[in-house]
């Protein structure tokens, strides 16, 4: 997978080549290129933006309506979903009121155009307007369960499909990392993802690692992941240390 860096300097080759930068021609043009930003960046527009460039995709907030289609509004209710920004249409009304009024056009209700968006479950938004957020045996239960059915468990991932699970996570355990490592879940693998570190997270990746077979020697993951390897002797003292506890209890919570 790319780093940031080499991420953002192939987008700025893209735009020099005059390649269209619109997620849908991108995604097909340059796969590899196109996955690897949704992965470091969460979507695509947030990945040009950090490169300074401006896609062709027509701007809900910006072009004329006529302009605008549904896939453009699902797209950027995902991308609001993806940067965290509340979904109840009292916020959107007020920070988007373009994107809420082009909503109500083409999808008939605010609620209908987040369901076609893929934010689930259907009942989001009713439940987060009467704050029925999941208690913390319920999101234990939900993210053991999605991580046993191999869904990507970044938390703009799980916020895009199950966003009152994401918001119920860190409501309940005040943070992402934390509410994965009672869950007892390994925080996402890529080496460009923001991790939170402590001792339980690192025995919980080394689990899945060895359960997936891949090598945890020291010389292979100091290469591949640093990241994880300068953590785990920091915080154990040495990679030895950090591999013992891969057997027995896992670290507590701090």
């Amino acid at each position: 997978m790319l780093s940031r860096e080499k991420i953002i300097r192939a987008i700025l080759q893209l735009e020099a080549s005059d390649k269209s930068l619109a997620g849908e021609s991108a995604k097909e043009h340059s796969p590899d290129l196109y996955r690897d930003a949704c992965e470091a960046f969460a979507t695509w527009e947030i990945a040009l933006a950090y490169a300074g460039v401006r896609s062709l995709r027509r701007s809900v907030d910006t072009d004329s309506i006529s302009c605008i289609t549904a896939a453009d509004v699902q797209a950027s209710i995902r991308h609001e979903c993806a940067i965290r920004n509340n979904l109840l249409p009292e916020f959107v009304k007020r920070r988007s009121p373009k994107l809420y009024s082009v909503a109500i056009r083409l999808l008939k209700s605010w609620e209908n155009a987040v369901i076609s968006a893929g934010i689930g479950p259907d009942d989001t938004l009713k439940r987060l307007k009467r704050k029925e957020f999941y208690d913390a045996d319920t999101i234990v239960r939900l993210l053991r369960d999605r991580y046993a059915r191999g869904e990507p468990m970044a938390q703009f991932k799980v916020l895009q499909s199950q966003y009152l699970l994401g918001l119920s996570a860190v409501r309940a355990f005040g943070t992402w990392g934390k509410a994965l490592e009672i869950a007892e879940v390994p925080q996402c693998r890529s080496v460009n993802r923001m991790r939170s570190w402590s001792r339980r997270s690192v025995s919980l990746i080394l689990r899945e690692m060895l359960g997936n077979g891949e090598s945890i020697e020291e010389s292979s993951v100091a290469e591949l992941d640093r990241h994880l390897h300068a953590n785990a002797t920091g915080l154990f003292g040495s990679w030895s240390a950090a591999c013992k506890t891969i057997e027995g209890e896992l670290p507590p919570v701090e």
